[in-house]
């Protein structure tokens, strides 16, 4: 079925399937997604003969109520049709136009430019399938629209006239079948005309020539049916082929721009009339033999994007259609029901009358598409097709007067945060990374302090002369958690073993592969350790220089002075137990001596905080009571049961897990033989310090074990997006990145995934796609705060991490009269400037430049602060131009960093002056200062 509404009569439409019928839609009536009702005027033509199978309105106002229907039998019949009172219809005399041996007519349509030229495409024959006819030819259709006065029996045409046969204007294209045509440039003057051929090709016809001459264009597609060009945009053609939808531009008609795929062979493509780039699509009806409808109870609707072509080289710009699907309100139930038609309405935006196969009516709105947009400054916007509603945060005075408020107490500005980071140098601070803790301004976030920390131990691990780090009293107060702050280290430390920077930042995962994978380097030796405070008790643990390294990386390093032995009195471990200790984490620092089989010292750690003025909890005795009945493997029975149930009770993750590691080594003659197993709880458990377990699975691992196991927990922490876990991934490898992509798509925090990645100072991981747009999106932010300043020093930190050499500034001022730089910069000289200097303008107030103009068109850009006290070119003492608003010489002090007094000028027209003198005038201006000048210079800027 086909539906067609009158162009000049929008409530009058006519439907063919076969048959013709004409009928009357009251859009005061339309109740949309329900069924509505429609006057018919007639059920069927009687004076059309055969099948009609295409038509087409006359496209002149004067001419309104003609119709051109294409047959069966290769006639086209033009009628005109007169409703009275919209209640009954009248057939007014007709015409006719055909060939001689005419094959089936598959395609009408009228030229706009020229109403009298009706296009007409055939199935293949022999004589022309494609042919232009001139209706007006042997005469005008007056006699056709007039009223007939007569009575109703005169009304009928005379059987002496019934048609004509008249030579067609223009013939094409013999022994080929028309699928589809239409022309081109409906809203102007056109004689361009497009038509797809045998579902092989698409023709294009320029037909101001004489028929023998006429032009022609072919494109190889199977895309040749349901030509139709949108009436919003002239050069947008769609076409349609089995189970593909193209778009074609036009202006580069060498192939489509876009294709869409579809499920089903296709019936119908119709642009909206209404909204530019909206096709609707209608997939074949067919059920799949058990009565379920296939892709036929809705119509398609693809939105294309706005940004479509490019202006200048026509190249695509990337974009994926939007589709959203409409599906009209069918008798429930019904499966012999389906979509056999439809149309847009003419009036109603955004509306689609759908006809069914029952031959009922519905009208079905199409949602409008929402988008949300921040717009940097606690407040975001809500588009709905013409609304926009704007929403701000409550504290935001400049938007809450004329907006709503949605955001409730605990909503977190992730905007504000980075804001007062940039103002504050956060990540910038490369001389003391533990200074971005405190810049932070998240004092909660013990992940992102850890990640600082981490890179901090990097820096001094691998500065000249440096060894492990040394473990130092902490300062201010420290969280519960167990995590502390460490002072900037500064005393020498011992010489140890050397990895470099780049493989530090690789992750311990990628040091203990290397480790284990180079044959010339021993592998892991194992280490028998006696228990302290357990007589003849002793446990098995693994060492190597790899192993000490990641442990210095987990700052389980070693101390300052004499200490080299990890295990005993005087330890490494014993040093970063008492820190630990002396920083207020007793449950961390007593699971750390355990771990260290020194269940002396962490008993003593529980009573010393226990016997604390003002400490009312009990819990530390009972643990250190039960601490103190661990007798090694041959524990009793009832001291594991003692332990197992209060292990459950205790609410610190740290003590739960110094119990794990007791039972698991007081069973360890009945527990399998692989480590990873038996220590599986402390290993897995995710309250636990990433480094703690890392360095833990480091000390009872063997090899095998420990690269598994380190491969397991980099797969967890890159899912989940924790900060800390670049321990173990690194940042500079495709795990890392991945992290930190994780970590910012869960917090919005593209300025710490930026600023992190950036200390490691390989080119090849910042040049990655996700690390560029974490910096686009990054200076945006930046721009819209207007922080120049802040934005000027990041750009320096990231050509100096990145290893991008700095470019020399691209724009000077040069003198008018001797055409030289007029800055303290040197311009760089090149044979092809030498050849080409920059012209020389005769106004004295025109800045000049060697930038084209083109370049930044209508914006004020190229601000330069004038390193010389001057007003006068230093070159031939002339002097300097003049502001286009103040008319004085321009020139600042020397190392000027007020912009306000900063030199700025269009692009465009090249007129220019102070910056301040030139953003006061185009706050109520748009066109150009200097008398004369016709450039809109402050188009593209805000105005007031």
């Amino acid at each position: 079925m086909e539906i067609l509404f009158n162009p000049h009569h929008h409530e009058t439409f006519a439907v063919t399937n076969g048959d013709l019928s004409f009928y009357k839609l009251c859009y005061g009536d339309i109740v949309e997604d329900e069924e509505i009702s429609v006057c018919r005027f007639h059920s069927k033509d009687t004076d059309v003969n055969t099948d009609v199978k295409c038509m087409a309105w006359h496209p002149s106002e004067e001419c309104s109520d003609i119709i051109a229907l294409g047959q069966s039998n290769g006639r086209v019949v033009l009628k005109s049709v007169e409703f009275m009172d919209y209640s009954s219809m009248v057939h007014l005399p007709k015409r006719e136009f055909f060939q001689k041996h005419s094959k089936q007519c598959n395609a009408l349509a009228w030229n706009t430019h020229h109403p009298n030229w009706l296009a007409v495409g055939f199935d293949k024959q022999k004589q022309s399938s494609l042919v232009v006819w001139d209706v007006n030819s042997k005469g005008d259709f007056s006699h056709m629209t007039e009223r007939n006065k007569l009575s109703g029996s005169e009304l009928n045409p005379s059987p002496n006239q019934p048609s004509v046969v008249v030579k067609p204007l223009v013939e094409l294209t013999p022994g080929e079948s028309v699928n589809s045509l239409a022309w081109i440039g409906q809203s102007g003057e056109t004689s361009t005309l497009i038509a797809g051929f045998n579902h092989k090709f698409l023709r294009v016809y320029d037909i101001r020539s004489p028929s023998s001459s006429i032009s022609s264009s072919t494109i190889n597609h199977k895309a040749t049916s349901g030509i139709c060009i949108d009436p919003c945009c002239d050069s947008r053609i769609a076409s349609f082929g089995e189970n593909s939808v193209s778009i074609w531009d036009l202006r580069k008609f060498v192939k489509p721009v876009v294709n869409i795929p579809v499920n089903n062979n296709i019936r119908k493509v119709e642009w909206s009339p209404h909204r530019g780039g909206m096709l609707a699509v209608l997939l074949n009806s067919g059920h799949d033999g058990f009565g379920v409808a296939s892709d036929n109870d809705v119509v398609y609707v693809y939105e294309l994007h706005k940004a479509l072509y490019s202006d200048q080289d026509l190249n695509i710009v990337g974009y994926q259609p939007i589709v959203r699907t409409v599906k009209p309100k069918l008798p429930a139930g019904d499966w012999m029901t389906w979509v056999n038609g439809f149309t847009w309405l003419p009036v109603q935006p955004n509306s689609l009358l759908t006809l069914s196969n029952a031959s009922s009516f519905h009208v079905t709105g199409i949602l409008e598409r929402t988008s949300a947009c921040w717009n940097g400054n606690r407040s975001f916007s809500v588009t709905s097709g013409y609304d926009c509603f704007y929403y701000s945060h409550p504290d935001n005075l400049a938007f809450h007067q004329n907006s709503d408020s949605i955001f409730s107490a605990e909503f977190v500005d992730v905007g504000q945060i980075i804001m007062k980071r940039a103002k504050n140098n956060y990540g910038l601070v490369n001389d003391n990374p533990l200074k971005n803790i405190e810049l932070c301004l998240e004092p909660e976030n013990i992940d992102l302090h850890l990640l600082w920390e981490w890179i901090d131990r990097i820096n001094h691990l691998t500065q000249p002369n440096s060894s492990t780090p040394a473990i130092l009293s902490p300062s201010g107060p420290q969280p519960t958690t167990g995590f502390i702050h460490n002072k900037p280290r500064s005393t020498p430390r011992r010489q140890s073993l050397k990895i470099g920077k780049s493989a530090y930042f690789s992750g311990v995962l990628a040091v203990m592969k290397e480790s284990i994978g180079d044959s010339n380097t021993n592998h892991s030796t194992t280490e028998t350790i006696q228990w302290i405070g357990v007589p003849s008790t002793k446990s098995v643990t693994y060492t190597s220089k790899k192993r000490n390294a990641v442990l210095s990386l987990c700052d389980w390093g070693s101390s300052v002075g004499k200490a080299v032995e990890r295990f005993g009195r005087n330890s490494i471990g014993e040093a970063l137990v008492r820190r630990l200790q002396t920083s207020g984490a007793t449950e961390r620092a007593c699971t750390i001596a355990v771990w260290h089989l020194d269940l002396k010292l962490a008993i003593e750690i529980l009573n010393l905080a226990s016997s604390k003025k003002g400490n009312t909890d009990l819990q530390f005795s009972a643990v250190a009571m039960a601490l103190s009945g661990y007798t090694g493997s041959g524990s009793p029975t009832l001291w594991l049961d003692t332990c197992r149930r209060l292990q459950n009770e205790l609410k610190s993750a740290y003590l739960q897990m110094a119990f794990a590691f007791l039972i698991a080594c007081a069973e360890e003659n009945k527990s399998n033989e692989n480590e990873s197993l038996t220590f599986e709880p402390i290993l897995s458990n995710k309250t636990i310090l990433v480094q703690d377990r890392v360095a833990f699975a480091c000390i009872y691992l063997p090899d095998s074990s420990l690269v598994s196991y380190l491969s397991r927990l980099a797969s967890d922490v890159t899912s989940l997006g924790t900060l800390s876990g670049a321990l173990v991934t690194g940042l500079t490898g495709s795990n890392g990145v991945q992290l930190l992509q994780n970590y910012v798509n869960k917090t919005g925090d593209m300025q710490t995934a930026l600023l992190v990645i950036m200390q490691t100072n390989n080119s090849q991981t910042l040049l990655g796609p996700n690390v560029l747009h974490w910096k686009e999106s990054y200076c945006q932010l930046l721009n819209k705060w207007k922080l120049c300043l802040e934005r000027s020093e990041f750009d320096l930190q990231w050509a100096k991490a990145s290893g991008i050499q700095r470019t020399t500034s691209q724009v000077y001022i040069h003198c008018n009269y001797c055409n030289k730089n007029i800055s303290s910069t040197p311009a760089p000289t090149t044979n092809k400037q030498q050849d080409q200097k920059p012209p020389i303008m005769s106004r004295p107030n025109h800045l000049i430049s060697p930038v084209s103009p083109a370049r930044g068109r209508g914006y004020m850009g190229g601000g330069i602060g004038m390193q010389s006290s001057i007003s006068s070119c230093p070159s031939c003492r002339k002097p300097l131009p003049r502001c286009s608003v103040c008319s004085m010489h321009l020139g600042t002090r020397h190392n000027e960093t007020d912009v306000s007094k900063w030199t700025s000028w269009c692009m465009k027209c090249r007129h220019g002056g102070h910056q301040a003198h030139l953003m006061e005038w185009f706050e109520k201006h748009v066109q150009c200062p200097v008398t004369d000048c016709e450039c809109y210079c402050g188009s593209d800027l805000p105005t007031g």
